[in-house]
C-alpha cells in the first residue's frame, strides 16, 4: 500500500507474445492483496504501443533530461 500507481503498463516481447501471462500475473498477485485493493488488478494492462514503446520511452527520456 505504500506505492499506489494509477496504472501499471506491461510491455516487451514476453507479454506481447504471451498475452495469457497477464492473467497469470493478476492471479498470483491477488493472493497478496486485501479486499479493498482487489480493484488494483484492473489497473494492470498490456501496452498498446507494441514495439514502439522503447522508442517512445527513449524519446521522452531525452526530453526529460534536457529539462534539467
Amino acid at each position: 500500500t505504500m506505492i499506489d500507481p494509477n496504472l501499471i503498463i506491461l510491455g516487451g516481447s514476453v507479454i506481447q507474445k504471451n498475452p495469457d501471462v497477464l492473467s497469470l500475473i493478476k492471479e498470483k498477485l491477488e493472493k497478496f492483496l486485501i479486499d479493498v485493493q482487489k480493484d488494483r488488478l484492473d489497473k494492470i494492462v498490456v501496452t498498446q504501443l507494441n514495439k514502439q514503446a522503447g522508442l517512445l520511452g527513449a524519446g521522452f527520456s531525452g526530453i526529460y533530461q534536457g529539462r534539467k
